[in-house]
C-alpha cells in the first residue's frame, strides 16, 4: 500500500477551496450588476416631438411655437407660396408633432434667412 502524503492532501483542499470561494465572489458579482442594455426611448432618441418637446428644445414657449407654425400659414395662404423651408410639423388627431431632424435644419435656415415672426398676423 502506498503511503498517504499529507501534503498533497492538504495543498488539494486548499487548492480546491480557493476554486470554489473564487466560483462564489465572481457569481454574486455578476447577480448585482444590472444589464447594459435597455429599451427605454429617451426624449434625445424620439423622431417626433409634441409641442411642449419642441419649446422646450428650442428654448421657446409653446405659445410662440404656435407663433411660427401660425405666421407659416397665413404667408402660404396669402401668397401661395412660401420662400424657403417652412417649419416641419404634422398634425394627429388635431395634435401637432415636429420632426427633430428636419427641425434642425429648419434652425440653420431661419437663422441664415433671419427669419422673423410676429405674434399679429
Amino acid at each position: 500500500m502506498k503511503q498517504f502524503n499529507i501534503s498533497l492532501f492538504l495543498s488539494s483542499v486548499i487548492l480546491g477551496l480557493s476554486f470554489i470561494t473564487g466560483c462564489l465572489l465572481i457569481q454574486k458579482d455578476f447577480n448585482t450588476k444590472k444589464p447594459i442594455v435597455t429599451n427605454e426611448i429617451t426624449k434625445e432618441s424620439k423622431a417626433l416631438m409634441n409641442i411642449k418637446e419642441t419649446a422646450e428644445y428650442l428654448n421657446l414657449t409653446e405659445q410662440q411655437v404656435k407663433t411660427i407654425i401660425g405666421w407659416e400659414n397665413y404667408i402660404l395662404n396669402v401668397a401661395h407660396s412660401y420662400d424657403g423651408k417652412m417649419f416641419p410639423y404634422i398634425k394627429i388627431d388635431n395634435e401637432i408633432f415636429v420632426s427633430r431632424d428636419e427641425l434642425n435644419e429648419w434652425i440653420k435656415e431661419s437663422t441664415l434667412q433671419r427669419k422673423e415672426f410676429k405674434k399679429d398676423f
